[in-house]
């Protein structure tokens, strides 16, 4: 999503890295209703903001010019093939 979000002219700022989490998580966990639900929504809730936390950090280093790795890719030093060489 954050490359998604580069392509469309979006742009992470610090305010946005702070402020963009801490809201998704108030309106989840209470604007939403997610305190009636528990530790379930609680856990929900932080996890909906990790996300938007990830997504701007992303954002942010695409921005200035870092790679951004893919957690679902091995790392091409890890891989048990690369060792044998």
């Amino acid at each position: 999503m954050a490359t998604h979000d580069d392509a469309r002219g979006r742009r992470a700022s610090l305010a946005k890295l702070v402020l963009a989490p801490a809201w998704r998580f108030w309106r989840g966990f209470v604007l939403r209703g997610g305190f009636l639900d528990g530790w379930h929504g609680l856990v929900y809730a932080y996890v909906r903001a990790n996300y938007v936390r990830q997504k701007t950090m992303m954002l942010w280093l695409l921005e200035h010019g870092q790679p951004v790795v893919d957690p679902a890719q091995p790392h091409p030093d890890t891989r048990p093939d690369a060792r044998r060489a």
